[in-house]
């Protein structure tokens, strides 16, 4: 069936299916989408339903129904004409120009893709399947009107005397030429965001133009404060209807507060597009501050607005960068923009304080932030380094003190005092020169007397520090020292050395002393202040030279007073040299064969040559033959040569010689020097001769004068006999007893074997076998008998049996002590 408007109905192609609501068939094509409608309800339980399409304002219930979901009431039936009446009468949601709609506008509301009803069911509710009237009469047939069928959205005629369902309408202008079927849908369009704008006052969007469609479709808009205009007219806040080509406009009043959004939606046929307006911002705080090359107090804080810092002289310049919370903000340092985030150009810093305002300004013009920073630059660190000359110096004296100013060109006086008083000229010495070095200079004669610590003081300038130094100027009579100036002393040999010390200024007492060489291989300066003696005006020192040394030296007498002032004498010494004597080692003996004769000779017979210490190395050595005991006439000649060589000329004959050999050198015997050494002795045996010796030494009494001894009751007496084999070969020894005088009960005692003790004068101890250099000791004890003048004994050893004992008085011992004090006297002996 094909409807008066020339479209097929699409029911008919669903014929045979019921539908209990309206719900969209699947796969219809969705007229009227719940996006096309604006539901309100300005009175409470009164609600309308806006195209946004077409610009009509609906009643959302059919007439008779209430309720916000239209579930109160039933539907009112009326003919056309009450139909009519009722509209003109009709009060709802606060509008009184309700109408009934033509047969264009009723028909707008048609789903096409619903069924029974054929309406959007979510935005009319309780719509019946049913003929609801329009204003329209049927052109062909008076007496019937339009109306619309919403079991199928058809349009049909019916008799105006029918009682129909009616839903009326207000607004928008009419839709003579509505098509259900047209593009309502528009372009897209931007509504551009405004910002900064002041808070409270009205803010107006740029126009857009209505594009995209070819029809008059619904427009509205949604928001706080929000209305539109179309084409310039008036602003209005209620659903109207827009052409294409119109343009629109959005207003709302921006929020009341600074840095706050405020949004209006505009809804032209189902496209929508919001305009934002923000407020500027208030906000005129720091987020970062930082000078370069230092370091704030306290750290920042967006909160603190006062800093500080002190950088040295040599920081003459910084640089800042700064942050604020909104970007939007502006910035000037010192009345200059500044860049946010942005370093500054250099910043000079004078020395003293440098303050820098940094004002940030709102968004809003209006709120300012001042943060203040002030950098003290530090003067210059000027140095002072003065000195004196002469120092030290004697009483009246002039002496020139001299400072040298070091820092950024001083300029200005210096003042030196003498503790904390200024000395008298130099109250204020100006500086001189030129450049970052000047210096100041003050001569002076009246120094008082005495260790004086000489400052110099510099106040500073505008780029200077003050700074002060000082140094020790000694104003002092020096002590004296009287003393030979020059001595002479023999090697190895030693000299007290007197002198004098004296001051003006203190007391002997008071004066140091410290003594110096300046020859070190002669004099060891540490045992020469080791013998300084004396704590007055007379001391003395001990001149003793290096073991076997001799030269020149000078010796350096220092004497110091508590002033710190010096004096040096200086002494001139000789160390005459002493030629000390040579040694060496000879063999106690030397053997030959029994039958030998001719020239022989003994390498090494005499070892470890020597002329002396290292320094008389360059001397030579010879040997002296002082005594020979040749009794058998065994040698013809006998020598030993500077090489320690024996050459003897041996005659054939057995027996013993005894030689008393000398080392001498050439050193010679000035200033007491010795160039020979002890003799030694040395025997000579040819075959198996054999030399025996016996001396006799007292053991007790102790005391060195029998007298004393006897004074205090000692009368026992031992001694001891010792008996040596001098070689080459053993034998056994005799001794004989040949006088005992001032002894009484004389025993007789030995341990070797066969030896045999006795008593009185002539008891013989014999047999006592020595082994060659074997010695062998017998005990001779008794009482002293002071009734003698003096103590003797006599004794004699020889070999038995075997060659007589030989060597001179060797085989023979004496030994005489006094017994009484007058004995010496009357006997002669010493």
């Amino acid at each position: 069936m094909i409807g008066h408007c020339g479209r097929i109905a699409l029911w008919l192609a669903l014929s045979g299916t019921s539908w209990a609501n309206c719900s969209l068939i699947s796969g219809n094509l969705e007229a009227a989408p719940d996006s096309r409608y604006a539901l309100s309800e300005p009175v409470s339980g009164q609600p309308i339903v806006t195209d946004l399409q077409t610009g009509l304002q609906w009643q959302r219930c059919t007439l008779g129904l209430s309720g916000s979901d239209c579930d109160s009431g039933s539907a009112s039936l009326l003919d056309w004409s009450a139909a009519l009446s009722a509209a003109d009468t009709n009060e709802h949601a606060g509008f009184t120009d309700w109408r009934l709609p033509n047969a264009h506008e009723l028909q707008s509301l048609v789903e096409y893709g619903c069924h029974a009803p054929a309406i959007n069911s979510s935005l009319f509710p309780a719509t019946d399947s049913a003929r609801y009237w329009t204003s329209t009469t049927s052109v062909t047939t008076p007496a019937s009107a339009w109306t619309v069928d919403f079991t199928s959205g058809l349009r049909e005629f019916g008799a105006k005397s029918t009682s129909r369902r009616l839903r009326l309408v207000r607004a928008g202008t009419g839709l003579a030429s509505f098509d259900a079927g047209a593009n309502y849908t528009p372009d897209a369009f931007t509504l551009t965001p405004q910002s900064a704008v002041a808070a409270g006052s009205t803010v107006t969007s740029n126009s857009v133009v209505v594009t995209g469609i070819d029809t008059p479709t619904g427009i509205k808009v949604e928001g706080e404060t929000a209305s539109y205009r179309v084409n310039g007219g008036v602003f209005v806040s209620s659903n109207g209807v827009v052409h294409p080509g119109d343009e629109v406009e959005v207003r709302h009043t921006a929020a009341a507060s600074a840095g706050q959004q405020r949004s209006s939606t505009l809804t032209i046929g189902g496209i929508t597009a919001s305009f934002r307006s923000t407020t500027a911002s208030d906000n005129a705080l720091l987020t970062s501050l930082e000078f370069s090359g230092l370091a704030l107090a306290p750290t920042f804080d967006s909160s603190t607005l006062s800093y500080s810092a002190s950088v040295p002289f040599e920081s003459d310049a910084t640089a800042v960068t700064a942050g604020s919370a909104d970007a939007n903000a502006s910035m000037t340092l010192n009345a200059a923009p500044l860049l946010q985030l942005t370093t500054s150009a250099p910043l000079t810093l004078a020395v003293g304080d440098n303050t820098f305002a940094l004002q940030v300004t709102a968004e809003d013009g209006v709120t300012r932030r001042s943060y203040i920073t002030t950098i003290q630059r530090a003067k210059q660190i000027s140095s002072v380094s003065i000195s004196g000359s002469p120092n030290p110096a004697l009483p009246a004296q002039q002496v020139t003190i001299t400072a040298q100013l070091s820092g950024a060109a001083p300029s200005g006086n210096l003042m030196f005092k003498i503790g904390d008083n200024a000395i008298a000229g130099c109250e204020a010495v100006a500086l001189t020169g030129s450049g970052d070095t000047r210096q100041a200079i003050c001569a002076s004669s009246a120094l008082p007397s005495g260790n004086l610590q000489i400052h110099a003081e510099y106040l500073g300038d505008d780029n200077n520090q003050a700074s002060s130094d000082m140094y020790d100027q000694l104003v002092n009579t020096p002590p004296q020292v009287v003393a030979d100036s020059s001595v002479q002393l023999l090697e190895d040999g030693s000299l007290q050395v007197a002198f004098q010390v004296s001051d003006p200024e203190s007391v002997a007492e008071q004066i140091g002393v410290t003594l110096g060489s300046d020859n070190a291989t002669l004099f060891d300066d540490a045992v020469l202040n080791a013998s300084l003696s004396g704590s007055s005006s007379t001391r003395s020192f001990r001149l003793t030279p290096i073991a076997d040394a001799f030269g020149a030296a000078t010796i350096i007498v220092t004497a110091s007073d508590p002033m710190g002032s010096s004096v040096q004498h200086l002494i001139s010494v000789q160390v005459l040299p002493v030629n000390d004597a040579p040694s060496s080692q000879i063999q106690t003996h030397a053997q030959f064969a029994a039958g030998s004769s001719g020239l022989q000779s003994l390498t090494g017979f005499a070892t470890q040559l020597s002329p002396g210490p290292s320094n008389e190395a360059a001397q030579t050595l010879d040997f002296a033959i002082l005594q020979l005991v040749d009794r058998e006439g065994i040698l013809n000649s006998v020598s030993l040569d500077a090489s320690g060589t024996l050459w003897v000329d041996l005659s054939g004959r057995s027996g013993v010689a005894v030689l008393s050999l000398q080392t001498r050198d050439d050193g010679g015997t000035s200033n007491g020097g010795e160039d020979r050494q002890t003799a030694q002795t040395a025997r000579i045996f040819v075959g198996d001769a054999a030399d025996l010796t016996v001396t006799i030494t007292r053991k007790t009494p102790a005391a060195a004068y029998l007298p004393d001894a006897l004074d205090l009751g000692q009368t026992l007496a031992e001694f001891e006999l010792t008996l040596h084999n001098h070689g080459p070969v053993a034998t056994e020894a005799r001794l004989d007893s040949e006088l005992v005088r001032g002894l009484s009960d004389p025993l007789w005692s030995c341990d070797s074997a066969g030896c045999s003790p006795g008593s009185g004068n002539a008891a013989p101890a014999v047999n006592v076998p020595l082994a060659p250099e074997q010695s062998a000791v017998l005990e001779l004890s008794g009482q002293l008998q002071d009734s003698h003048p003096w103590l003797e004994l006599r004794t004699r050893v020889r070999a038995v049996p075997g060659p007589a004992a030989l060597g001179a008085e060797n085989d023979r011992d004496t030994l005489i002590e006094p017994l009484q004090r007058s004995a010496v006297f009357y006997t002669g002996l010493e």
